[in-house]
């Protein structure tokens, strides 16, 4: 006997050629992606490096290079000009307080210094002969003006008897008023000498006063040369390490030449150049960590200077323990000074020439860590090592680093490579 099969629906044409059409364009973008994946630009893993986007803490810094310097440092100049005769210490070497330095010689400040001591010892001189000159003076004019007193009263004696006698008719009259003449003219040239003794004593005073005076501008001239002749002999002003000493024998140096330049040793500061483009952010009080060959030291800025020099501005830190063991004048350190902490900031490692607050393209690491895409991103503060990403990157992400440009120019993707 016959079986009813079941009869089955015919699958429409259109249907069929749908599956078809899907099928045929997975395998086509199957291919298209494998030719895309192996035309990428291939970079070795070993030649970048690969830094992840971070959420957290922040501290900004400013790198810069400088050196250690001695706190207190004194420059010892030419008071004038001279010929240096003998160099008594080497740089280097530790002085004490007057210890000789440099011999200068000049024949002609030699010859100055007796002459001006030769017109201060005339000008002494004559102000003892003024003064001895004017006494005895004083002396005949006060020997003169007692005669002539002791004249006067005998001639006013006489005269009073004249009148006397004259009254009681003993004398003529006649006598009596040439006894009255004689008193008065005694008594006028007794007054006049004692006038002139008067402006004798005024006139030899002020003449010593003015000797005087001029006594001491010559021993003042005298005593400068002294003093120049004196510094011929350069003495250390105080104990310390001769750091320069820049002299030969036989140089001939004039006024302000530099002839030593003297440390106080152990007490040291660092100065730093840093670049004019990020010292703006530097203030005084900030934070330094130093590092230099040996060891390391903490300090604190403590002076800006206002001018730029050759794209750089000086900065000097004053070091928490001065007397830093193992380092030395003229040391060169790394400085890296502190601008400022930020609690929360999205971060990434900095790339060479990226500037704070601008923008650049930096490759993003896909998912699946094979291949990179150029991406662009906003950037806000920077520091040393690190800057704040605005846009572009998220908290997780992973950039490329490195010289891009070298090796891949600019192509838009890569993909990354292990070396075998």
């Amino acid at each position: 006997m016959d079986v009813a099969r079941p009869i089955r629906p015919k699958r429409s044409r259109r249907a069929i050629l749908f599956v078809g059409l899907g099928v045929a364009v997975a395998s086509a973008a199957t291919v298209a992606f494998a030719s895309l994946r192996a035309a990428l630009p291939t970079v070795p893993r070993s030649s970048v490096r690969l830094e992840r986007v971070r959420r957290g803490a922040f501290v900004r810094e400013v790198a810069a290079r400088g050196t250690l310097v001695p706190e207190s440092i004194q420059w010892i100049t030419a008071d004038g000009p001279a010929r240096v005769a003998r160099i008594a210490v080497a740089p280097g070497a530790s002085v004490d307080e007057g210890a000789t330095l440099v011999e200068l010689v000049n024949a002609e400040l030699e010859l100055a210094t007796l002459d001006a001591e030769r017109a201060a010892a005339a000008a002494r001189s004559d102000l003892a002969t003024l003064e001895v000159r004017s006494g005895a003076d004083l002396l005949a004019t006060d020997a003169a003006l007692a005669g002539l007193r002791t004249n006067a009263d005998v001639m006013a004696s006489r005269a009073t008897a004249s009148v006397a006698l004259a009254s009681e008719g003993l004398v003529p009259a006649l006598d009596r008023d040439e006894a009255g003449a004689r008193a008065a003219v005694a008594a006028q040239q007794a007054s006049l000498e004692s006038k002139r003794r008067t402006l004798l004593a005024e006139g030899n005073k002020r003449q010593i006063a003015s000797q005087r005076t001029e006594v001491e501008k010559l021993d003042q001239v005298a005593r400068f040369r002294k003093k120049q002749l004196d510094a011929l002999e350069v003495p250390a002003p105080a104990a310390g390490v001769v750091q320069e000493l820049p002299l030969e024998p036989g140089q001939w140096v004039t006024a302000g030449t530099v002839l030593a330049k003297i440390a106080k040793p152990g007490r040291l500061k660092a100065i730093l150049q840093v670049p004019e483009g990020v010292v703006t952010d530097v203030a005084i009080g900030q934070r330094v960590s130093l590092d230099m060959p040996g060891a390391k030291a903490e300090g604190k800025v403590s002076r800006v200077d206002p001018s730029v020099q050759g794209g750089v501005v000086r900065v000097e830190v004053a070091l928490d323990d001065p007397a830093l063991e193992g380092a030395r004048a003229d040391l060169a350190v790394t400085a890296t000074i502190e601008i400022e902490r930020v609690d929360d900031a999205l971060v990434v490692a900095r790339q060479a020439g990226i500037a704070p607050g601008g923008a650049a393209e930096l490759f993003k690491l896909d998912a699946a860590g094979s291949s990179a895409e150029r991406t662009r991103i906003r950037f806000g503060r920077g520091s040393v090592r690190e800057i704040e990403v605005i846009d572009g990157l998220s908290e997780g992400d992973t950039v490329v680093l490195g010289e891009m440009e070298r090796l891949v120019g600019g192509a838009r993707a890569i993909a990354l490579v292990d070396e075998r």
